[in-house]
């Protein structure tokens, strides 16, 4: 089970993020792993059955997209846009990495 393996293949001091719902109530996972890389759990919950709604409502203009991308880059300033990504939590919504 991919979750099973995730205490093993966290980078120290990494981020492991559950999403959706396991199938199964209980999964066999070592702690002793994640104490001693120190890494962070953190789960999310989705609902798959929205994206018909959301893309409806992106596509009739429900919901304005346009100005979600703030910043671009090319892909040799790569170090420039991961840098604004970390640095400019105030001004930044999604920056883009144009790949030519």
């Amino acid at each position: 089970m991919t979750i099973a393996q995730t205490p093993f293949i966290v980078r120290r001091g990494g981020t492991i993020t559950l999403v959706g719902i396991s199938a199964q109530e209980e999964i066999n996972f070592n702690f002793a792993q994640i104490m001693d890389k120190e890494a962070t759990i953190k789960s999310v919950f989705r609902y798959k059955n929205i994206y018909p709604k959301a893309i409806a409502a992106v596509s009739s203009g429900a919901i304005n997209v346009k100005n979600i991308v703030t910043h671009e880059f090319d892909l040799e300033h790569i170090q420039d846009a991961y840098d604004e990504a970390v640095n400019n939590k105030t001004d930044l919504v999604k920056a883009v990495v144009k790949v030519k």
